[in-house]
């Protein structure tokens, strides 16, 4: 996942959403482990969604990075 410098919109009631579910996801400071971000929470959500209404798309990308790899070699 790439990290950009301009965040995406979000009104204020999603984001504040994805905050409590990030919250609820992550381990207490003093268990240790991975602190998920409402970033990631959106991710998630959206990579869920894409997968479920619209499979085609991904499976697309992974024929065009497939391709993109199989030109590099030949060049």
């Amino acid at each position: 996942m790439n990290i950009r410098r301009e965040p995406t919109y979000l009104s204020t009631e999603v984001w504040r959403a994805l905050w409590l579910l990030s919250k609820a996801k992550s381990p207490e400071p003093n268990e240790g482990g991975h602190i998920v971000t409402a970033d990631q929470m959106a991710d998630d959500l959206l990579r869920e969604t894409l997968k479920e209404k619209y499979p085609k798309l991904l499976e697309h990308q992974k024929a065009v990075e497939k391709l993109e790899r199989e030109l590099l070699k030949t060049l």
